[in-house]
C-alpha cells in the first residue's frame, strides 16, 4: 500500500512516523515544498532573538535521518500541484528543475498547513514575514548585517508579539500597530491589558485601533508606514503578522469539501473524498467546548491530528477528540495563556455565563519571589467551565494546563476547589490559585455570594486599609476596613457593593453585611480587576 503525504512539517511528519509505527510494510512518501521537514516553527522567534543560537537546533528531523529512522521517502523542495482523486494520483513539481511527475497513492494525507496573510502593498526588501526557517534566516541576517534601529510590527497576535520581544532583545526600538483596540485580540481585553502594560514597560510603542494603509519607499526600501489616520511611522525594518490562512486551494481543486475556513474532516481525520485524510492548520476540527467545527492553527493539535491521520491511513482506528485552542505566549517578563472560550466568544455563542476573577500569588507569599497572577475563568450558570485566561510572571503555564485538563474532562467549577495539587512554598500555596478560583466560582453558582462586575449607583465600600485606599480607590468609594466594619453604622435603605484588593477581604465583608440583613454585592476580582476594566474602558472611548 502506498501512502502519500503532502507537507512534511508538524502534521505531515507526525503522520508519517505514526503510519510507520502502525504498519511496517506500507510505503510512505512525503512531498514538502520547503527546504526542511519537521522543523520547530514555534521556535522561529526565539531564533531571531538569539535565544536559540543555531539553525540546526530548529531542525527536529533532517530529511535523511528521518528517512533512515522511519523508512520513509522524503522529497523536499517538491510541490504537489494537482490531486487526481479519481485516479488516486498526485502531480508533483520539482522546484529546482521544474520537472513534473505523477505518483500514485492508495491513501493520501493532506497536511499543507497555513501561510501568513499578505496585503497588496506588502513589498520591500526590509519587509519580513515568518513561516519557515529560511524566513527566519533572512530576517536574522538582515538584523545582523544592516543593523536596523527602528522596527515596525504590524499585528499584535501571537507571532507579532513574540517577534516584538525578539526585536527588543536585539536592541531595536519597536512600534506595534494593531487594528483592534487591544493586543492579543483572541483574549479578553481585561486580561490582555497586562501584556500591553508589559510591552510599554519594555519601551514598545503600542498603537491600537489603527491600521497600516501603505508604505513610503525609497527604491525597494520601506522608510515609513502610513497609518489610516494619516500618521507616519519611521522604520528600518517591517515585520508583518496580520494573520494566517489555511493552504486549501489544492484541496478545493480536488473536490474536497471545505468548511467555513478549513477542510472538513471527521474524527478519523477523513475528508469528504474517500482515501484522503487531512490534518494540521489546514483543517477544521471540533471545538471541545461548543461541539462545533472550529479552525484553530496551533502546533499541538496539528501534531495530534497528524498522528491520527497517519494511524488510520496505515490501517488502524484512532479518533481525534477535538481542541480547546490552549496557548501560551511570553513577552518580556509577562506570560499570557488561554484555554477554551473567552468571555466574548462565549457570549457570541449564547451561553448564560459569569466570569470569575482572582489575583493570587504564584506561590506562598512568605517565600521570596512570589508574583501576582491575573486569572479569569468563564463559567456557565450551572458551573460548567467554558474557558480560562491567565497572565503573570510566574506559574501561568501550570494553572492554564490544570484548567485545560479540567475542561477536557468536563469538570464543574466546584471540582476545582477539591483538586489535590502539588504544594511546597517555592512552587505554590496550600490553597492553589486553581483551588481559589473554584471556591470563588462555587460561591457564585451556589448563591452564597451575589456578584457585581460594574458599579450601578450602589454605595461602594472599599474594605482595604486606609493606606491602600489613599494609594488609589474606585470612584465614589468610601473606606471602611473589613476589621472595622462591624463597628460602623450603615443605612439600611440602600444596597452596598464591597471590594478589596482582589476579593477575599470583600468576601468576608459581604458575609458580615449579609448576616446582618443588608443588601450587598461583592465586586468580583476587587480593585485589581476594577483598574484593568477602567484601562480597557478608557482605550475604547
Amino acid at each position: 500500500m502506498q501512502i502519500v503525504i503532502i507537507g512534511g512539517v508538524a502534521a505531515g511528519a507526525s503522520a508519517a512516523a505514526k503510519a510507520r509505527r502502525e504498519n511496517e510494510d506500507v510505503e510512505i512518501t512525503i512531498f514538502e515544498k520547503g527546504q526542511y521537514i519537521s522543523f520547530a516553527n514555534c521556535g522561529l522567534p526565539y531564533y531571531l532573538s538569539g535565544e536559540i543560537e543555531k539553525k540546526k537546533d530548529l531542525l527536529i528531523w533532517e530529511a535523511k535521518r528521518f528517512e533512515k529512522r522511519y523508512n520513509v521517502r522524503v522529497y523536499t523542495e517538491h510541490e504537489v500541484v494537482r490531486i487526481d482523486a479519481e485516479k488516486r494520483e498526485v502531480e508533483v513539481k520539482d522546484l529546482n528543475s521544474n520537472e513534473k511527475k505523477r505518483y500514485g497513492y492508495d491513501k493520501l494525507i493532506y497536511a499543507t498547513g497555513a501561510r501568513p496573510v499578505s496585503l497588496p502593498f506588502f513589498r520591500g526588501s526590509n519587509l519580513f514575514m515568518l513561516r519557515d526557517v529560511p524566513d527566519a534566516e533572512r530576517m536574522r541576517s538582515f538584523i545582523e548585517e544592516k543593523k536596523p534601529q527602528r522596527a515596525l510590527v504590524i499585528g499584535a497576535g501571537f507571532i507579532g508579539l513574540e517577534t516584538t520581544e525578539a526585536l527588543v532583545r536585539r536592541g531595536l526600538k519597536v512600534t506595534v500597530v494593531e487594528l483592534m483596540p487591544q493586543v492579543l485580540p483572541n483574549m479578553d481585553a481585561d486580561i490582555a491589558v497586562y501584556m500591553e502594560k508589559e510591552l510599554r514597560a519594555m519601551g514598545v510603542d503600542v498603537i491600537l485601533k489603527r491600521s497600516v494603509k501603505d508604505f513610503i519607499m525609497e527604491d525597494d526600501v520601506i522608510k515609513e508606514a502610513l497609518l489610516d489616520n494619516g500618521e507616519r511611522v519611521k522604520c528600518d525594518l517591517v515585520f508583518a503578522s496580520v494573520g494566517v490562512k489555511p493552504e486549501i486551494e489544492l484541496a478545493k481543486s480536488a473536490g474536497i469539501e471545505i468548511g467555513n475556513r478549513g477542510i472538513k474532516v471527521n474524527e478519523r481525520m477523513e475528508t469528504s473524498v474517500k482515501g484522503i485524510y487531512a490534518a494540521g492548520d489546514c483543517v477544521e476540527s471540533k471545538n471541545i467546548v461548543t461541539g462545533k467545527p472550529a479552525w484553530i492553527a496551533l502546533a499541538g493539535p496539528a501534531n495530534q491530528q497528524g498522528r491520527v491521520a497517519g494511524a488510520n491511513a496505515a490501517g488502524s482506528d484512532l479518533s481525534y477528540r477535538g481542541t480547546l485552542g490552549t496557548f501560551i505566549i511570553r513577552a518580556g517578563s509577562m506570560v499570557a495563556a488561554k484555554t477554551g472560550l473567552s468571555e466574548n466568544e462565549a457570549k457570541n455563542e449564547g451561553y448564560d455565563l459569569f466570569p470569575v476573577y482572582i489575583h493570587p500569588q504564584s506561590h506562598a507569599e512568605y517565600y521570596p519571589g512570589a508574583k501576582t497572577l491575573h486569572m479569569k475563568l468563564i463559567v456557565e450558570r450551572d458551573g460548567r467551565i467554558l474557558g480560562a485566561q491567565v497572565a503573570g510572571e510566574d506559574g501561568v503555564d501550570k494553572r492554564i494546563d490544570v484548567i485545560a485538563t479540567a475542561i477536557y474532562f468536563g469538570a464543574n467549577i466546584r471540582d476545582l476547589e477539591h483538586l489535590n495539587l502539588a504544594y511546597a512554598p517555592p512552587f505554590g500555596s496550600a490553597r492553589d490559585p486553581v483551588n481559589l478560583a473554584g471556591m470563588v466560582g462555587s460561591h457564585i453558582v451556589d448563591g452564597s455570594v451575589k456578584p457585581c462586575y460594574v458599579e450601578n449607583g450602589e454605595t461602594l465600600i472599599d474594605v482595604r486599609t486606609e493606606r491602600e485606599y489613599e494609594h488609589g480607590h474606585a470612584d465614589g468609594a468610601i473606606n471602611i476596613s473589613v476589621d472595622n466594619l462591624r463597628d460602623r453604622e450603615l443605612k439600611r435603605d440602600r444596597e452596598y457593593v464591597v471590594y478589596c484588593r482582589e476579593g477575599y477581604r470583600s468576601y468576608l465583608a459581604y458575609r458580615i453585611l449579609k448576616h446582618r440583613g443588608f443588601r450587598v454585592k461583592n465586586y468580583v476580582g476587587g480593585y485589581i480587576t476594577y483598574t484593568s476594566k477602567k484601562d480597557v474602558e478608557e482605550k475604547s472611548t
